[in-house]
């Protein structure tokens, strides 16, 4: 089932074992804007608006985790079960370090 508007559209996968998941994504950048649980829960997405890159994942304001990025790459995630610095090989994309921040 989907359903079209001037601002996203909704998409349902149907239903599975746990329920009806539902979806709504942003119709410029295609990206997932929030996401609807069988259990009436709503997660939430966010992104930089001049990159779409990933801000934030919330399902409220207690269970949120944010991403930090720099020059496409993910440098740092920050949560209530602690935070994360990624650092990375010169001249390549390749993972070099990940310090476990607390």
């Amino acid at each position: 089932m989907k359903r079209f508007n001037i601002a996203h559209w909704t998409g349902s996968c149907g239903y599975d074992v746990a329920g009806t998941w539902v979806w709504t994504y942003d119709s410029e950048s295609h990206r997932r804007l929030t996401e609807v649980t069988p259990f009436s829960q709503t997660v939430t997405y966010t992104y930089n608006t001049n990159t779409y890159e990933l801000a934030s994942v919330s399902l409220d304001t207690t269970n949120k985790t944010e991403y930090l990025w720099s020059q496409g790459r993910l440098t740092n995630v920050t949560s209530s079960a602690g935070s994360s610095a990624y650092s990375y090989k010169s001249n390549s994309d390749l993972l070099e370090t990940t310090t476990y921040l607390n």
